[in-house]
């Protein structure tokens, strides 16, 4: 059994085909708009603790201290987000992530 060749040309063909499908377009619909969503807290955040008298040096070495929980989580939570459900934890988390960044905005504000 052979499997058919296909070119550059036909790969991009096939690529762009997928990416018309519906379900595609909306994945790619909710992933963007949930990016919008938290782009405004996900920015001010440092920016605030930092005027605040947060060093930078302090919000660096956080990030680097949250790089193994951003490498282990898809792993831990691999299982949940399998099969025909896949998006359901991901539409979970949104609203209870919306909470937690309107809490720290409000704390950071006032």
């Amino acid at each position: 059994e052979e499997e058919e060749q296909l070119g550059v040309v036909e790969t991009y063909r096939a690529m762009l085909g997928v990416m018309r499908l519906k379900p595609v377009l909306m994945l790619v619909g909710l992933l963007i708009t949930s990016k919008v969503a938290f782009a405004a807290a996900d920015a001010a955040g440092p920016l605030k603790l930092q005027q605040r008298g947060v060093p930078k040096e302090t919000l660096a070495l956080l990030g680097v201290a949250t790089t193994p929980i951003s490498l282990l989580l898809p792993a831990a939570i691999a299982r949940h987000t399998r099969g025909a459900r896949a998006l359901e934890s991901f539409m979970a988390a949104v609203p209870l992530r919306l909470l937690l960044s309107a809490g720290a905005s409000v704390l950071l504000l006032s």
